[in-house]
């Protein structure tokens, strides 16, 4: 049989574009629907997120990535993410992260915490990072991590938690508030009640949150975070302190239009709805600032930390509209709040006394 060199022309793309889409499709390639900056196989100090969650989707993927874009933008340091990175996956992108020089890596969700631990343990000379997205009283590293360095990073929520407590308590009519959290954790209403209560006497305080405890933000609860809200309004609460994506604060703020109540509104891993402010349903908002908690791991580069900030950092605050409160109940709001910092800052450094 002659050999007919078309055919083989043909052969040989054919063999070609299949060894293309192995080389491009095959391990250690970035996935699917995620995306990648900055460079490969670099021997660098570059800040890289490897995310469980979608930063498409409000909350701290996407807050965390604008943090990395605006980093990279202002000091030209190289920045890499992936986001919804699964379980099975974390070990094997956090490792190929580790192994391209990146340091420190960010880690991002509560499935990926074992993976970030593996690696530490395997590649002491990488600094990872948990990223603790839940509110807690206390953020601690894990025990029993070797030599490896895993930091771990969060807010002091509990902060926040008290300071609304005040804040509702103080513009309250009724004298009966509520926290309307979505949230799991407990610490935090438990500190809103204890702040209302020491703001005015004898006031009645509701934590209310769904059944199952869900996720962090409103976004995907919007039809109960309604009924809950209806609820405490029928019970006569006038002031609502609210932890909710933007989403479905727009949705709650409609539903109190005309009733006699407002809202504190708090988004976590960002600031909070700005725009919502003209509506006359939001009387202040609070503040969380995830740069603060990337530029105090970027300092800290001799090992593992726990990193906890709050509002002695300015890693937190709470913004109110001019008018809300008189001069006497502004003072009494600035002395807890100094006095929130001074126990929160007093906590993180005994925290970082503590052997791991």
């Amino acid at each position: 049989m002659r050999f007919n060199p078309i055919i083989g022309f043909l052969f040989a793309v054919v063999v070609l574009l299949i060894w293309l889409y192995q080389g491009i499709s095959g391990p250690g390639a970035e996935k699917a629907g995620s995306e990648a900056k900055g460079g490969s196989g670099l021997a660098l100090e570059g800040l890289a997120l490897v995310a469980g969650g979608d930063r498409h989707q409000e909350g701290p993927v996407s807050a965390l990535v604008s943090v990395l874009e605006t980093l990279e933008t202002k000091t030209e340091r190289p920045v890499a993410y992936l986001d919804r990175v699964t379980e099975g996956e974390a070990a094997q992108v956090i490792g190929r992260f580790a192994r391209q020089g990146w340091s420190p890596i960010l880690v991002e969700g509560a499935t990926q915490r074992a993976a970030a631990l593996a690696i530490s343990e395997a590649r002491p000379d990488s600094h990872l990072a948990f990223v603790e997205t839940h509110a807690q009283a206390r953020v601690s590293t894990s025990q029993g991590q070797g030599q490896g360095r895993l930091s771990s990073l969060g807010f002091r929520d509990w902060e926040l938690g008290a300071l609304g407590g005040v804040a509702t308590a103080l513009t309250s009519a009724t004298k009966h508030v509520a926290f309307l959290d979505m949230a799991s954790d407990g610490a935090v209403g438990q500190s809103f009640e204890k702040g209302a209560r020491s703001a005015v006497e004898e006031i009645q305080v509701d934590v209310v949150r769904p059944q199952d405890g869900g996720s962090d933000f409103l976004a995907d609860q919007q039809d109960d975070a309604l009924a809950l809200l209806e609820g405490l309004l029928v019970q006569g609460v006038d002031r609502i302190l609210v932890r909710a994506g933007d989403s479905t604060l727009a949705a709650l703020v409609e539903r109190i239009q005309g009733r006699g109540a407002q809202l504190l509104v708090w988004r976590p891993w960002g600031s909070s709805a700005p725009d919502l402010w003209r509506t006359g349903g939001v009387f202040g908002r609070m503040v969380q600032r995830p740069e603060r908690l990337v530029a105090a791991l970027l300092e800290h580069t001799d090992g593992a930390a726990t990193i906890t900030q709050g509002l002695a950092e300015g890693a937190q605050d709470l913004e109110v509209l001019d008018g809300v409160f008189d001069a006497q109940e502004m003072d009494r709001l600035n002395a807890y709040r100094d006095g929130l910092a001074r126990e929160g800052l007093k906590g993180a450094k005994t925290e970082d006394r503590q052997p791991e």
